[in-house]
């Protein structure tokens, strides 16, 4: 398992912060683990995403996110490269009609 590193995803309905972490792996390992939790209602959610299409500087990357109170999120996002800390930006949009804004 690879390094997890910190971000968020935030709710555009109504600006909730859920803690969002993603786990550090070459582009040749072909995805890696996430997880987030909504404090809204104490869901923790796991999934892992795929890895990668170069797009000129930043990796195309597809996941899903399970929740244990039974929500998806299906997310989108571009994974930047870095020597020493990727950097990454997203869309996920829930099976509950919600969005989330999501920054590694």
């Amino acid at each position: 398992m690879g390094t997890m590193i910190p971000g968020t995803m935030v709710s555009t309905k109504d600006q909730t912060v859920m803690p969002f972490e993603i786990e550090v792996v070459s582009a040749l390992t072909g995805g890696g683990d996430m997880a987030a939790y909504d404090p809204r209602n104490e869901e923790a959610f796991w999934g892992v995403y795929s890895c990668c299409s170069d797009q000129g500087g930043g990796y195309n990357t597809g996941a899903s996110l399970n929740g244990e109170k039974g929500t998806v999120i299906d997310i989108k996002m571009v994974i930047y490269p870095s020597l020493t800390r990727p950097t990454g930006k997203g869309i996920g949009q829930s099976n509950k009609d919600e969005t989330f804004m999501i920054e590694f």
